[in-house]
This record gives structure tokens, C-alpha cells and sequence, in this order.
């Protein structure tokens, strides 16, 4: 366990060295979609920064146990969805307090009155790795 923590943090030391010294990166990581990247040295470094919460977290993280993985969001309190924003959680298109037509179900929800948070993405909870960088 150590031994492994020790390789990671000479290697997260030696990257950073490394990219302070060439103008641009070639990037192949899901967070950035361009191939080739100009950054400045502090952008290099938050997005390594990035990438090294996020992989402390996958190491430390266990599904089974809610709590190691982040927290609770406070948008939908964990249910990871709210009532539909377009018809109020009724899942029919009104106008006002009246039923727009017959069978006319909300676009927005499908009819089921609730739409996934966006705040958590439908999970229920937020990593503890995404509060740092929003």
C-alpha cells in the first residue's frame, strides 16, 4: 500500500516538473476533447491536479459504502431526481391551474413528473472530487 502511494506520488512530482518545462501537451484524457492543448503552467497543474483527486478517490473509494465515495447532494437529498421544472411535477402540460387537451403528456418528464437532477446527474450523490473543481 505504501510502496504503491509512493510510486504515484513520484510520478504525479515528476509530471509536474515535466510539464513546466514544454509550452504544449498532447492530451489524451476524457477531460479535455482536443487533441493538443496549450496551457499555461497553472493550468497544467490544476488539471493534473484534477486528474490526481480523481484517482485518490477511485483508489479509496468503495461502492458499497455511500459515504467513501462523496456525499449526499443537497439539490434533490439524495433521491437524484426533482420534480419536472416544465409541468410541476404533474406530468402533464398545464397552463395555469388547466389541463392542457387530453393525453398530452409533459415533453419535458414523459409524463412521470420528475426529471433527473442536474446538480448529482441522477445519482444521488456528488464526488467529493467534483465540489473542488466546478
Amino acid at each position: 500500500m505504501y510502496l504503491c502511494m509512493f510510486n504515484y506520488m513520484n510520478a504525479y512530482v515528476a509530471l509536474l516538473l515535466f510539464l513546466f518545462q514544454i509550452q504544449t501537451i498532447p492530451v489524451s484524457n476524457a477531460l479535455i476533447l482536443s487533441n493538443r492543448v496549450k496551457m499555461t503552467a497553472l493550468e497544467r497543474m490544476k488539471h493534473l491536479d484534477l486528474i490526481w483527486k480523481i484517482r485518490e478517490e477511485m483508489d479509496e473509494c468503495d461502492i458499497t459504502k455511500e459515504e467513501l465515495c462523496g456525499k449526499i447532494c443537497p439539490t434533490c437529498e439524495g433521491e437524484g431526481n426533482m420534480p419536472c421544472r416544465f409541468c410541476g411535477g404533474t406530468g402533464f402540460l398545464m397552463l395555469g391551474h388547466e389541463l392542457i387537451g387530453t393525453n398530452n403528456d409533459c415533453p419535458v418528464c414523459k409524463g412521470s413528473g420528475y426529471e433527473e437532477c442536474k446538480d448529482c446527474m441522477g445519482a444521488g450523490s456528488i464526488a467529493i472530487w467534483r465540489e473542488d473543481h466546478k
